[in-house]
């Protein structure tokens, strides 16, 4: 291309008058996620690679479990190109079983041990695994129809021996479920190639064999890849935190006791430790994304001595991450909060909606190309053809179309503006509110819903739906909030779901999105008399800490919208502002309103029955 400058990196590349920017990976030739990890392992054999809550996995037993892993596949009739679903939480075993399914030549579908059975049963219909590895002690969340494809990972012996492992860099390495604008999840297809740039000379972060990298994510979040795979291939190790939600403090005692030096947070857990323990973080390098960035959040982080932030964007689409923006105590980020530039192997353009370049600082869509670009939607070739187009600036290579509005700036780094489609990160998970909508009108006596994203305080963001029903029936919000939780994950479970007469419209018939977001706020500041004072105490504490009146005593704080971080929050306030010493096991057990407030009462009646006995 006439006129391309270079100097902003190495194999940067940024045109000068139109928004394009290339990356080019300095060793194009990289072979296969196994080939890559395996070469660790034989220089290291019996370094540490894993940690976790029940000990250690040197390199040299991590390929030794992998071969297990593989054999025991091949031997089911496992061949190259299946799909193996694994059923698995984030333990010791985890990375070997994944690498014995990459290693047979097969691509694994994760599974969270979470999900409703519904979704499962979902994600496996539209992946037809030829075999599920479900971990020992994990329940069995799909019909007795997939039975006869299960292997028990305690079932997988030393016995048995395979062939060499066979992974190729065009092959499959994994499929990620994600909401789906059908109601049905929908399976992007990533290979190993969209893989190892990240893993191969990286230079978003820091990662070398003296790493020692905190993985936090679940398995069925593709940010488990880059907690993963790139530490695995310098010869690192990987400190696995326990299955629960991550918390500012377990995160702060993982990174004392092992000296963690690298650590991918996503934004909600980044931002919950920036406002409640930024200390957490001292000495490390923190990746975070999944959502919109505070600046603010991260200048917190910096000034309690992490070593450095970086910020990071990318679909699940484009394998991880796509642009990365670093930023140190000497150079803190303000607002607007960059998400940078490509990360090596990576394209990014700005095109106006005829696909044609913008100018510099002029918002358009982003379009992602080069390495990054995954396959497509498993089975779903109209879906496929309409995200992943021709890259009118790289012949015969595909573009994908992420459907975020950006601004590129003449170094080449990107500030996100706004989503241009429904798809929303909550959470650090895409969720499309069309979906959650569609599951909510599949409901008897449900007539229309409406699903929207409401941020009732800076950088908390929540789906909150609208349902109207027929009028026959009294529907209410514990009976839809139920019957979603049985068929969606929790990120796709509203915070509040409002039953009204009817939709308002706007002065052109469309329905008025504003009007009911002006309704939610209404009643997210008003307030509802208790008789009890617990009651009223209680129901102030879940309006101070989420930003969400409740509306009775039966409400429950998980399903207003708290998480596990929150719930920490919620336990501090009761021991500071009512004197109640109860456990996060106490709000799982009972976290409404009014249970809360009937433990109160009876750890005041305590004191008083122990003096009359």
């Amino acid at each position: 291309m006439d006129g391309i400058i270079a100097g902003i990196g190495p194999r940067m590349i940024v045109d000068p008058e139109l928004s394009l920017a290339w990356h080019d990976h300095p060793e194009p030739e990289r072979g296969s996620i196994s080939d890559l990890v395996r070469s660790a392992a034989a220089r290291s054999p019996d370094v540490p690679a894993l940690i976790g809550p029940a000990g250690t996995m040197t390199y040299g037993e991590l390929i030794a479990r992998a071969d297990h892993m593989r054999a025991a596949l091949i031997a089911r009739g496992a061949r190259r190109g299946d799909l193996i679903a694994v059923l698995s939480g984030r333990d010791l075993d985890l990375p070997a079983l994944l690498l014995g399914v990459l290693d047979a030549g097969c691509g694994y579908v994760p599974i969270a041990p979470h999900y409703p059975r519904a979704f499962t049963e979902s994600v496996l219909a539209a992946a037809q695994p030829s075999l599920i590895v479900v971990a020992a002690g994990m329940s069995q969340q799909f019909g007795p129809e997939w039975q006869n494809r299960v292997i028990m990972t305690d079932a997988i012996t030393r016995a048995g021996t395979a062939p060499p492992p066979a992974a190729r860099a065009s092959d499959t390495a994994y499929v990620i479920f994600t909401s789906g604008s059908t109601g049905r999840p929908k399976g992007v297809v990533v290979r190993h190639e969209n893989v190892t740039r990240l893993m191969v000379s990286p230079s978003y972060a820091t990662i070398d064999s003296r790493s020692i990298a905190l993985a936090l994510s679940p398995p069925s979040f593709d940010a488990a890849v880059f907690d993963l795979w790139p530490f695995l291939a310098a010869g690192a190790r990987v400190v696995l935190h326990p299955d629960a939600p991550p918390t500012p403090d377990s995160i702060a005692e993982l990174v004392r006791r092992h000296g963690v030096t690298t650590a991918f947070i996503t934004t909600g857990v980044f931002n919950r430790t920036a406002e409640d323990r930024p200390d957490a973080l001292a000495g490390v390098e923190v990746l975070t994304g999944g959502e919109r960035g505070s600046a603010e959040a991260a200048r917190r982080i910096l000034d309690a001595r992490a070593s450095a932030v970086v910020h990071c964007y990318g679909p699940t689409e484009t394998a991880v991450f796509t642009t990365t923006a670093r930023f140190t105590p000497a150079s803190s980020p303000s607002e607007p909060f960059p998400i940078g530039r490509p990360v090596a192997g990576t394209a990014c353009y700005v095109l106006d909606p005829d696909q044609r370049p913008v100018a510099f600082g002029t918002e358009g869509e982003l379009w992602i190309g080069g390495e990054a670009v995954a396959t497509g939607y498993l089975g779903d070739v109209q879906l496929t053809r309409e995200r992943f187009r021709p890259d009118p600036f790289r012949p015969g290579a595909l573009m994908y179309r992420s459907g975020d509005g950006v601004c590129m700036q003449r170094d080449g780094s990107l500030v996100f503006l706004e989503r241009l489609d429904e798809q929303l990160k909550i959470r650090g998970h895409r969720v499309e509110p069309g979906a959650i909508a569609r599951h909510l009108e599949a409901i008897d006596d449900v007539r229309g819903a409406i699903v929207l994203a409401a941020e009732l305080s800076p950088g908390d963001v929540r789906l909150h739906a609208f349902v109207t029903t027929s009028a026959t029936h009294g529907l209410t919000e514990a009976q839809l909030r139920s019957q979603l939780q049985a068929d969606l994950p929790a990120a796709m479970v509203p915070s509040r779901i409002v039953i009204v007469p009817s939709f308002p419209l706007s002065a052109n018939g469309k329905i008025d999105r504003e009007a009911l977001l002006s309704r939610l706020r209404a009643d997210a500041s008003s307030e509802i008399a208790f008789d009890d004072p617990n009651e009223a105490a209680v129901a102030a504490l879940f309006t101070s800490i989420l930003k969400l009146a409740p509306a009775g005593a039966a409400d429950d704080f998980f399903d207003l919208g708290g998480d596990s971080l929150l719930a920490m929050r919620l336990l501090g306030q009761l021991r500071a502002q009512l004197g109640w010493h109860g456990t996060l096991q106490d709000l799982y057990t009972d976290a409404t309103v009014r249970g809360i407030a009937r433990r109160l009462a009876d750890a005041a009646a305590m004191p008083f029955e122990a003096g009359v006995l």
